[in-house]
């Protein structure tokens, strides 16, 4: 008996296994040349994007890399979700989120968006899209901290490629 829980315990555990994101981004995107980037934001950037999203930026560092079979953009963004650590890989294409996956999730499972919700009010939105809960974003009944993170973050890394594009101009 005390073997079957260890059993159930160990594969229970394991389908929510968290992830580095150089783990995350050679299973995603395996076969493909992936150029890291790592932009510095200036305080123009930060006030920007906060000004844009109404979120706070909590670092100055972003990780940003080139897909070279897509020629896609991949950003890595973590960030704080209640009290513990969220880290998400976001794949951009024209201007507009095409994938966004959970690949760290420290705070309870039982916050954590499924992925059903992620398809439906944060993948193929852009830049110019609402991402406020309730009006663009549905809530999460439960988890709303969780959902509130995760379209804030979405909200961020689109106004930062847009900014990124525009400096590149």
């Amino acid at each position: 008996m005390i073997l079957f829980f260890c059993f159930i315990l160990f594969f229970s555990n394991h389908a929510w296994a968290n992830k580095t994101y150089q783990d995350a981004l050679g299973e995603r995107y395996a076969g493909c040349k992936l150029d890291k980037e790592i932009i510095y934001l200036t305080p123009q950037h930060v006030t920007a994007i906060e000004k844009k999203t109404g979120s706070k930026v909590y670092s100055k560092i972003q990780l940003r890399f080139l897909n070279h079979c897509t020629q896609n953009y991949i950003y890595v963004d973590s960030h704080i979700v209640r009290t513990l650590n969220e880290t998400l890989i976001l794949d951009l294409d024209n201007e507009k989120l095409v994938d966004l996956e959970i690949v760290s999730f420290l705070e309870p499972q039982a916050y954590k968006a499924p992925r059903k919700w992620i398809s439906k009010n944060i993948i193929g939105k852009g830049q110019k899209d609402n991402f406020s809960l309730g009006q663009g974003v549905d809530s999460l009944s439960g988890a709303t901290l969780s959902a509130k993170a995760l379209s804030q973050s979405a909200s961020r890394i689109l106004t930062l490629n847009m900014i990124l594009k525009n400096d590149e101009k």
